[in-house]
């Protein structure tokens, strides 16, 4: 009964809510920040290709 009760606490959702928007953030965050990594890194080895040459 300590379960059911705690699935119709509105706070239980609030809180699950929040905490699945938390991860959501992070792991765009993280993914976003990988991107521009890697499109940083080809745009320098390209520039330094043309240095090359």
């Amino acid at each position: 009964m300590g379960i059911l009760s705690l699935l119709r606490s509105n706070w239980f959702w609030i809180a699950l809510i929040a905490v699945l928007y938390s991860v959501a953030v992070v792991i765009h965050g993280s993914a976003s920040y990988d991107r521009g990594y890697a499109t940083a890194r080809a745009e320098g080895d390209a520039e330094l290709l043309n240095l090359q040459l």
